[in-house]
């Protein structure tokens, strides 16, 4: 499994889409993805002691979702709307809410680098390590990690601060959330990212 050398004094958070609509408003998202919230707390009150930086991604579809270009391809249109311009379901968590220094990056991809100033943001702030948490782990988080990877960005996953969600409809019948995540954390950690959990990333941090 993948293992960093890496200075915690130079660590960046990222919150990845924990938004109404996924952990609140859409019925298929399981329990899992809201029971992370709690870790992620604890993450970000560790980050804000350490006077860290903590980023938060964010789903904001365009009405007519025109700059998400496939993903209507991919889901109907009715179940976009709770991630449209205006919608409840674009709010972050209450309990998760950024303070005014943390930064939001508003994204059109599965991960949040593509197509905005995340990369230079993180070069600004000397990150040496990025820190995933959020969901789900399955699509954005695994997108995002190995796009980090590509560009030469070590992360680390906190696995029981992020959620999957399970599929349904595959050739081998449905998967189930806690099975998909299982699955992704084994290959993302073989390959990307460096595994943690909650409590040795809040002891590495120090």
């Amino acid at each position: 499994m993948v293992r960093f050398e890496i200075d915690p004094s130079r660590m960046t958070l990222l919150v990845h889409d924990m938004q109404k609509a996924f952990v609140g408003h859409i019925p298929s998202f399981p329990a899992e993805c809201r029971l992370i919230i709690a870790n992620l707390q604890r993450l970000i009150a560790a980050f804000r002691a350490k006077k860290r930086p903590i980023i938060y991604s964010q789903v904001v579809m365009r009405r007519d979702f025109a700059d998400w270009r496939l993903v209507t391809a991919v889901f109907p249109r009715s179940a976009l709307e709770e991630l449209a311009e205006g919608s409840p379901g674009i709010g972050i968590c209450e309990n998760l809410a950024p303070a005014p220094n943390d930064i939001v990056i508003r994204k059109s991809a599965y991960s949040p680098f593509q197509n905005t100033s995340l990369e230079n943001i993180l070069r600004a702030l000397d990150t040496d390590a990025l820190v995933v948490g959020g969901v789900t782990t399955n699509v954005g988080c695994d997108s995002t990690i190995r796009d980090a990877f590509y560009r030469g960005i070590k992360t680390l996953l906190v696995i029981d601060a992020s959620g999957a969600d399970g599929i349904a409809d595959t050739p081998w019948g449905p998967i189930p959330a806690e099975q998909m995540h299982r699955a992704t954390c084994a290959t993302l950690g073989q390959y990307f990212a460096e595994l943690v959990t909650t409590e040795q990333l809040l002891a590495r941090l120090g």
